[in-house]
Formats: structure tokens, C-alpha cells, sequence
């Protein structure tokens, strides 16, 4: 070290995270606020269990509850191992992947959270859902298997979504926050491969981490075999959901012939 010493002012803060403190000074340790725990005694499940235990909606189900729970048991340990094992555009920890994932998931579900709209605009909803697929010629749209499905409108749950929607949203929504957090830190080459390997893994086909017996993926939850995970996003309604490529996500543009 030079000796030099680095000026800053109020609003800066610095902040480190060591290995260990081999080398930390006596008077270095006395001048910060420290808490140390092996990380073996910490990791990702310490995270996913306080996150499912304090921010999840309180609208789930207690079965609903138990699918977010296998679906971070049966996905997410497996991801954190591959990606540990690929270019990384920047090195990220298990940890910190999984703080990503869990903040983005909790986004994505954030709905879950209000009321959804009334039976008869549901069914209005329907009509127009059912209507726009058949009429839509784009090959990407991937209907969830809830949509449109009118006769489980009776079986709700606590906010007045029914159960099928929910779990749809639940387990769609899992994949996608995964794939864009634990799956984006990689490079282009590594990001075909994780592709590859990522689908038979969430269709419960990978023999290694097979499909927990109280969970169930229907096959149009899970990514659509064409194409890259990459290439599409969970497009979410209160009567379904469908995975969509992200350019069908966007309106078309008509460029008036004026236009310079």
C-alpha cells in the first residue's frame, strides 16, 4: 500500500466484502461495523427461506406455497452449479445470484398481491384471448394450459384468482426470473449451451435432477422447444398466460412514406 490517503465526501460510502481478514490492521478492524459467518452457514436456501417466509403474497395458497418451494429446491441449485462453471461477463456469487433471482421473481408476482378483475370480465377477457389466437398467424405465441379454462373460475383462490392461473403464473414466472438473473451472467456461447441444457431440465426429463413427485409441469408452462429461452418472455393475464417471442410483443410500426 502507498500510504495515500483518498479523499471523499458525505455522500460517498465504501463498502468491501474480504475472503477473510488475514491482513486487516488491528485499527482497521476497530473502525468497522463487522459481522462474519462461514459461508457454509449461510448460502442461498438461508435467503429463499426468508424471502418465502416474509415477502411472499400472503394471498397464496399453503399448496401454492409449496410449488415455489420445489420449484427453488429442484432448479435453482443445479443453475447456481452450472453457471459457477461458465465464462461469466462478470463473476457473480451463488449468493448474490440468487439475491438477483429472488428480486426479480418477487417482481414478476408482484400482482399477485391486488385484486384481479371480476368474473364476467374474465370472461369478457376470454372472448377476446380466444379470438386473437385464432385469428393471429405469428407462430410464437404459446398458450398456457389455464387459458381460457372458465369452469375453474370456481376454484379460487384467497384474492379471487383461480388456482390453475396462479400456479401457472408461479411456475412460468420461475423460469423466466431464473433464466434473467442465474442465466444471464454468462457469455453468448455459454447462454447456447445453458439453452440446451436448461430445457430438459425444467421439463423434468434431466435423470440427474428429476421432477420432484409433488410437483407437476405441464408441458405448455415449461419454454417453447422452438427457438432460444432467450428469445422469449411470460406474457401473463388474469385468465392465463403465453410465452411469447419478444419482438410479438411490440406493435408494429408504420413508418409514413414522408418520413425522412
Amino acid at each position: 500500500m502507498s500510504g495515500e490517503i483518498i479523499q471523499m465526501n458525505q455522500q460517498q460510502n465504501m463498502i468491501f466484502e474480504p475472503a477473510d481478514l488475514e491482513q486487516a490492521s488491528p485499527a482497521t478492524v476497530s473502525r468497522c461495523g463487522m459481522i462474519y459467518m462461514e459461508p457454509s452457514q449461510l448460502g442461498p436456501a438461508t435467503l429463499i427461506k426468508s424471502w418465502i417466509e416474509n415477502s411472499l403474497p400472503k394471498t397464496l395458497t399453503e399448496s401454492q406455497v409449496k410449488v415455489v418451494e420445489n420449484m427453488f429446491a429442484w432448479l435453482l441449485p443445479p443453475c447456481l452449479d452450472y453457471v459457477q462453471n461458465c465464462r461469466q461477463i462478470v463473476k457473480v456469487s451463488s449468493m448474490h445470484l440468487t439475491m438477483s433471482m429472488i428480486q426479480l421473481y418477487d417482481c414478476l408476482i408482484e400482482e399477485l398481491r391486488s385484486e384481479p378483475k371480476k368474473r364476467d370480465e374474465l370472461e369478457e377477457i376470454m372472448e377476446e384471448e380466444q379470438q386473437q389466437q385464432s385469428g393471429d398467424n405469428a407462430p410464437s405465441p404459446t398458450p398456457s394450459n389455464i387459458n381460457p379454462l372458465i369452469s375453474d373460475l370456481d376454484d379460487e383462490n384467497e384474492d379471487g384468482r383461480p388456482d390453475n392461473v396462479v400456479r401457472a403464473w408461479l411456475q412460468a414466472l420461475f423460469q423466466f426470473a431464473l433464466v434473467w438473473s442465474v442465466g444471464a451472467v454468462i457469455d453468448g456461447d455459454n447462454r447456447v449451451k445453458f439453452d440446451e441444457w436448461f430445457k430438459p431440465l425444467a421439463g423434468g426429463t434431466n435423470k440427474n435432477f428429476p421432477l420432484p413427485k409433488d410437483l407437476k409441469m405441464p408441458k405448455n408452462i415449461q419454454y417453447p422447444n422452438r427457438g432460444s429461452i432467450y428469445e422469449y418472455v411470460y406474457v401473463k393475464s388474469d385468465v392465463g398466460g403465453m410465452w411469447k417471442k419478444w419482438e410479438h410483443t411490440r406493435d408494429n410500426i408504420v413508418i409514413p412514406p414522408s418520413a425522412d
